[in-house]
């Protein structure tokens, strides 16, 4: 991929994405003591109180941006 297709895909989906990634990944490291979430390949989890959910928080913003991207699609059929 060159890199104007990069810059345009950054451009159009980044915001959505980085948002997504963001707000996923405090709510993740907030309730995970509480509610002790299921990890995915990706996440860190060192004993009972360090948590990076780094795989949950890019596997929930790809989900988030396709549905985003599926209901604008779907919207003006």
């Amino acid at each position: 991929m060159d890199s104007t297709k990069f810059k345009s895909l950054i451009k159009k989906y980044g915001l959505i994405f980085m948002g997504t990634f963001l707000i996923t990944f405090f709510l993740l490291i907030t309730f995970n003591s509480k509610f002790n979430f299921p990890t995915f390949w990706g996440d860190v989890h060192i004993g009972k109180y360090i948590y990076l959910p780094f795989g949950s928080s890019v596997a929930t913003a790809c989900f988030v941006t396709v549905m985003i991207e599926a209901y604008k699609l779907f919207k003006h059929a």
